[in-house]
């Protein structure tokens, strides 16, 4: 079977879902429009299902999903009302909405003391993960449908006939109609992937399997080498 691209899915807001495309632009940052923004908070640390330097673990988040049109990007929030990103009161609801005073910033927004300016993604701007991964994942938790690709953020989701085929990518180029990414590194996963994302169920057993089974390791990263259109449907050639 051919590799093809089989879904692809846009995050305007880190760590808020996202929306998902028929086509999307690719330049040297990654996506267009994926992760320009986040939500920040007093400390300069972004919301995340986790703690570290440049994270707060902060799970509202996760009840937010974001959209892009000709407008600018779309905030929904929980309770259904919708504000642009550029709406002044949409820091306060967020705010509200958190427990503590926070922010939605563009990234290049965010300076700190020895880390520079921050980016929004973590380590490449492209994540890749294939079909029969999705299902083999599923086995190892005891599902019977395919894990849901939001559940692991992936940007580009490849349909494939082997499972784990991406761990093979490593160090390969991706073409997919035009398009070239560089295949970097497989992705470490952390406790987002159990947790409710929207319309995407509470889980609770995957990142306890994928550390028993997978080193807790799932999915690749890429970065752009050619930049341009992807499409549904594209082939993608492993150079």
């Amino acid at each position: 079977m051919s590799l093809t691209v089989r879904e692809i899915h846009r995050y305007p807001v880190k760590s808020m879902l996202g929306e998902r495309l028929e086509a999307v632009e690719l330049d040297d940052r990654g996506l267009v429009g994926d992760r320009w923004w986040a939500v920040r908070d007093g400390s300069g640390r972004f919301a995340s299902g986790k703690n570290s330097r440049r994270f707060h673990r902060m799970d509202p988040v996760f009840g937010c999903s974001a959209s892009m049109d000709e407008s600018g990007t779309m905030v929904a929030l929980p309770d259904g009302t919708s504000l642009l990103a550029s709406d002044p009161r949409l820091n306060e609801r967020l705010s509200e909405l958190f427990g503590e005073s926070v922010e939605l910033v563009r990234e290049g927004e965010t300076v700190r003391p020895g880390l520079g300016v921050v980016e929004h993604y973590d380590a490449a701007p492209v994540s890749l993960i294939g079909t029969a991964t999705l299902a083999a994942a599923a086995e190892l938790v005891g599902d019977d449908e395919p894990l849901d690709p939001r559940r692991f953020r992936a940007n580009l989701v490849v349909e494939t006939d082997e499972p784990y085929a991406e761990d093979g990518w490593l160090g390969r180029t991706l073409e997919m109609g035009g398009v070239r990414l560089y295949v970097t590194e497989q992705i470490e996963r952390c406790r987002t992937v159990d947790v409710q994302q929207g319309d995407v169920p509470r889980h609770g057993r995957v990142l306890k399997a994928l550390g028993e089974q997978r080193d807790l390791l799932l999915a690749v990263y890429a970065e752009p080498i050619v930049t341009g259109r992807i499409r549904i449907g594209d082939t993608v050639t492993v150079r």
